[in-house]
């Protein structure tokens, strides 16, 4: 008697187990795999995003140095020496860019001829600017084309 209930008993726990186990196993594979594939296709949304904004970003830094670069008052200060007032609509220029885009640090109009940069009211010769470390990458540049030159500033990019 003890025969026949152990063994019944361990065939309808087989025919229960198995089939539990199998499903089991299909259902935690298929969740591993839709897992996978919602992280890969969250990450591609996330790095198209972030293409976009760089790119934007980038776009916009373009336009503005081509801006600045056409604009008459800036042209006059890297060729000639310009009055008082040139050199402030360059300096409100150079003080509201970093306001309205705030990826913006802050912009230096800087004249190779006269060694001296427009960042506030009037000019200030390069020796006596305190933040001289683009320069570098400046001097090095032999294009004619708008250059990004990434630096740090306060031990980040």
């Amino acid at each position: 008697m003890n025969s026949i209930f152990l063994r019944t008993f361990l065939l309808i726990a087989v025919l229960i187990i198995v089939p539990f186990l199998i499903l089991s196993i299909m259902f935690y594979s298929n969740t591993i795999r839709n897992l996978r594939e919602e992280i890969t296709l969250e990450n591609s949304s996330i790095l198209d995003s972030s293409v976009n904004i760089i790119d934007r970003t980038l776009t916009e830094c373009d336009m503005m140095s081509s801006s600045i670069a056409n604009n008459e008052s800036a042209q006059m200060f890297m060729i000639n020496n310009i009055n008082t007032d040139s050199f402030r609509s360059l300096a409100q220029l150079a003080k509201t860019l970093p306001i309205v885009y705030k990826y913006i640090d802050s912009v230096y109009i800087y004249s190779d001829l006269y060694n001296s940069v427009i960042m506030d009211e009037n000019p200030i010769p390069l020796d006596e600017f305190s933040d001289s470390g683009w320069l570098n990458g400046y001097k090095s540049v032999n294009s004619q084309r708008g250059v990004i030159i990434p630096r740090i500033k306060n031990n980040t990019y």
